[in-house]
């Protein structure tokens, strides 16, 4: 899942990627449409940061109440993006979606309709993010090949 971060986080550098002062130049990527490659390597990437962040915490460890706490969590987070996607409701992850291209260096330009492409895509990958987080609540164990399994058929 490397690949799929290191895609999206590539900004082309203009000259010297830091100035004399150390600050870091970019030159900002437009982005004028979606395609499925870019919606297949978005939903990877989300589902990818959320198990990371699932296996930082199992790796600091919780204690019983804070395991009960979390499996909750997990639990309220599944039944909100089952219904978001249900109903295709994108809008809950809709500004999340242009923060985090803005954040990596994107200036878009996109059409009310890639928008909702991209936070649906976003909220498929959060879904199977979730349901992953379950079965390792449980004591199962998560997928390894870190890419949404879904997203990643859907795309190929």
């Amino acid at each position: 899942m490397a690949e799929a971060r290191a895609k999206l986080d590539y900004v082309p550098r203009a000259g010297s990627p830091y100035s004399r002062e150390n600050i870091r130049h970019t030159q900002p990527i437009r982005l004028t449409e979606v395609t499925p490659e870019l919606e297949t390597l978005f939903g990877n990437l989300v589902y990818t940061s959320l198990l990371e962040t699932d296996q930082n915490v199992r790796i600091h460890g919780m204690n019983s109440s804070e395991f009960e706490a979390y499996g909750q969590h997990i639990e309220a987070a599944l039944e909100a993006l089952r219904r978001q996607l249900a109903m295709g409701d994108v809008a809950p992850l809709m500004s999340s979606s242009q923060a985090f291209l803005f954040g990596r260096g994107y200036v878009t330009d996109l059409s009310e309709s890639d928008w909702r492409r991209l936070a649906y895509a976003m909220t498929q990958a959060s879904l199977e993010a979730n349901e992953a987080m379950a079965a390792q609540q449980s004591g199962g164990v998560k997928p390894s090949d870190g890419s949404s399994p879904t997203i990643k058929k859907q795309k190929q």
